[in-house]
């Protein structure tokens, strides 16, 4: 089917926006369509409602969906192109396009149903590619369903709020498909995620004392506090570019402290004592940090090490240097809120911490959805959310700090602190937050 075949049986005649979302790979995945749609038989369906412990209600409403867009050629072609592209390119976008992909509303239009179920139905559609991946790794039964977790807390709270199985809509389907697609493992606390190393930094370790030093890439914009600037900071003023240059002798710019700060003046590490271990687009793990529990230490530790084998183990073909995140929780403004015992400035402290772009009133956001109008009745029943709502009271200032970082593989010692507690190689006698140089071993 043509693309202008499709959107004019589905009226969809309008924004040229959507147009141009789904003409990118419509004619890949038009070539294969199926006479049948696989993901929309009864038994297909059954496992997916099984794999997502959904009731009998829940795969009703699957299967009515599932005949309406088998029963029209427009549907089929659509839902077909959209499974194709979540599920079977290699080289559709990972991330921003599915978002961009019809709206409920516009589906509810053309369905005799739900937006949000079809939407459901399309990641049903993924779970046998994920099923697959599971068995082809010998991957337990156990780790592909706490992996799914996420996908069936959210699922049953949108049945809980608004009637309905299915999901928000296509943003969703964005996040969740890498999930499906075997890229996104649950593993104790934290989910750990296939990806490349994307920050603007280069890292170095001492070839004798082990130290850890990461300088930035060139041509990034910083503020005083030595972090990113950008849109949503309140106060951009003394803005400074870093630089950096590398020679025959060595590399010379702005180091990055393990707080996450980086500093104005520049340091040189000579390739002889130096050598860089991670940069832009190394081969990393992501890890996610889901809701629901406490970041407790020991629990984290455990995640980390079921990685360290279960990505050995099961993905021996697919090595990694590090493992990354960025997020709120990574805002080292946290560690003038909490005390250095809580869970989160525990966690914090054992990464490298990085600048992140983000912007300055996020902690509010997160946390209390917003700077409250009236701090008088904002919400107060966590220890964090009475920190903040103090510290706002007090007239505290937010300023997002860091909010990204790694961990290297070789340096995974969970408790030890390795980078903040490391001996920085500046210069003795020299403030450490302004080194010149690096002395020679």
């Amino acid at each position: 089917m043509k693309l202008s075949e499709l959107l004019e049986g589905l009226k969809w005649t309008g924004p040229q926006e959507l147009c141009d979302v789904l003409a990118n790979e419509w004619t890949e995945s038009q070539r294969c369509l199926p006479e049948t749609l696989p993901f929309a038989l009864p038994g297909s369906l059954d496992d997916a409602c099984q794999a997502l412990e959904l009731p009998e209600e829940a795969r009703g409403e699957l299967v009515a969906t599932a005949k309406t867009v088998s029963s029209n050629p427009h549907l089929s072609a659509l839902s077909w192109h959209l499974h194709y592209c979540a599920f079977q390119s290699a080289t559709y976008p990972s991330w921003d396009l599915v978002g961009e992909w019809p709206s409920v509303e516009l589906l509810n239009e053309v369905l005799d149903g739900d937006g949000r179920t079809f939407y459901l139905l399309i990641l049903a559609s993924g779970f046998p590619v994920m099923k697959t991946i599971y068995d082809s790794r010998g991957i337990a039964d156990d780790i592909l369903s706490d992996t799914l977790d996420q996908l069936k807390d959210e699922l049953s709270g949108l049945h809980e709020s608004a009637a309905v199985w299915g999901v928000l809509g296509p943003d969703r389907v964005q996040w969740h498909r890498f999930t499906l697609r075997g890229e996104i493992f649950r593993l104790d606390r934290l989910s750990f995620q296939f990806g490349l190393f994307r920050w603007a930094v280069r890292v170095f370790r001492h070839r004798t004392s082990n130290a850890v030093v990461a300088l930035s890439e060139g041509g990034v914009s910083y503020l005083p506090t030595g972090q990113i600037n950008g849109p949503g900071r309140e106060d951009t003023s003394g803005e400074w570019i870093s630089e950096l240059v590398e020679t025959d002798d060595g590399v010379t710019g702005n180091p990055v402290l393990p707080t996450g700060r980086a500093l104005p003046r520049s340091i040189h590490l000579p390739h002889g004592e130096w050598r860089q271990i991670l940069a832009r687009d190394d081969p990393a793990l992501y890890f996610h940090i889901p809701g629901g529990s406490p970041l407790a230490p020991d629990a984290c530790r455990a995640s980390f090490e079921q990685a360290a084998e279960f990505f050995t183990t099961s993905f021996p073909d697919r090595p990694y240097v590090c493992f990354c995140c960025d997020s709120w929780v990574l805002n080292s403004q946290l560690q003038e809120l909490l005390p250095p015992t809580s869970n989160m400035v525990r966690f914090q402290r054992e990464l490298y911490l990085l600048p992140h772009i983000t912007y300055d009133t996020q902690l509010a956001d997160m946390i209390l959805g917003g700077i409250p109008e009236d701090l008088d009745k904002a919400p107060r029943d966590t220890a964090l959310k009475r920190s903040l709502v103090d510290f706002l009271a007090e007239g505290g200032r937010l300023h997002a700090s860091a909010g990204s970082g790694f961990l290297l593989a070789e340096d995974f010692r969970w408790g030890e602190q390795v980078y903040i507690r490391q001996r920085l190689p500046w210069v003795d006698g020299e403030d450490p937050h302004a080194p010149s140089r690096i002395p020679r071993s």
